[in-house]
């Protein structure tokens, strides 16, 4: 059968260079369906699990490549009789947001994406979530981080110094604290970090954690948790942004039954200026 849709895009006017792409997506995904022993049918399901495999393997536009490759061979199949549905791109794709746009996440998939993390239980994936989560770093910092950054002064009490690429003159540094939850995190992760002469904190396969890196962990959690956008390190920066202004509004509000209005509206001030530091 795939003979005859290699011939069918050559009767489409397809180049040879295409026709032989779309042959090596197609046997790729039917020798991954072979070892994974599934059933040959082309479903949802099953090409969202096999998203889930190329993710961490190619960059985001080849995997949207090889996708399309079977969807277009499914739908061939279809026409045919071989197969029952047709499934659209955009019932397995995520389309990322456009250059100026920016999606606000939902809690709740704040929460299930942690779930996610948590039960996959890899310790160095489980930090990087709660490093973003728990100090508001961004990406260029958080792959910044060396051991010699992070001072663990108690079981409760420590801090990290993060170099703030972006900072305003005569802020270079940021010393964050960490409560005892982060502490035990970053604990566990050092018994099984690798061995390296890197003093990066973060370490991959191929040495220390890159931003495209951190990027594709991100994607393939996202699917794995099944939501229907790709959830960004950004996102979770951001979330932890607001959950931080949401704190603040509340100890303000009831500063407000004791204080002045100046003195709360200082504060109010205050508050701004800390958080546009750090979006």
């Amino acid at each position: 059968m795939i003979e005859k849709f290699l011939c069918e895009l050559k009767r489409q006017g397809l180049s040879k260079s295409t026709t032989e792409g779309y042959l090596f997506d197609i046997v790729q995904f039917y020798e991954w369906l072979k070892n994974k022993k599934l059933d040959n049918q082309i479903t949802k399901e099953v090409l969202n699990e096999y998203i889930i495999f190329l993710t961490p393997k190619y960059s985001e536009n080849t995997v949207l490549r090889k996708i399309k490759s079977v969807i277009r061979y499914n739908k061939f199949l279809y026409h045919t009789g071989e197969s029952v549905k047709i499934i659209k791109p955009n019932e397995v794709i995520r389309i990322s947001q456009g250059k100026g746009t920016k999606r606000i996440m939902e809690l709740n998939d704040l929460v299930k994406i942690r779930e996610v993390i948590i039960d996959g239980q890899n310790k160095r994936d489980i930090l990087i979530f709660h490093l973003l989560f728990g100090t508001g770093c961004r990406v260029s910092e958080l792959i910044n981080i060396k051991l010699d950054d992070i001072e663990i002064v108690s079981s409760s009490e420590g801090y990290i110094e993060f170099k703030i690429l972006k900072s305003p003159k005569g802020m270079p540094i940021s010393k964050i604290t960490i409560n005892e939850v982060l502490i035990n995190i970053i604990k566990d992760y050092l018994e099984v970090r690798p061995v390296s002469e890197t003093n990066k904190l973060l370490l991959g396969q191929k040495g220390p954690l890159t931003r495209d890196a951190i990027n594709k962990l991100f994607r393939k959690y996202s699917l794995m948790a099944n939501i229907m956008y790709t959830v960004s390190p950004a996102m979770i920066r951001q979330m932890r942004i607001l959950y931080m202004t949401e704190i603040a509004q509340s100890e303000l509000n009831e500063l407000a039954e004791t204080r002045t209005t100046k003195f709360v509206g200082e504060i109010r001030s205050d508050i701004k200026v800390n958080l546009r530091r750090n979006i």
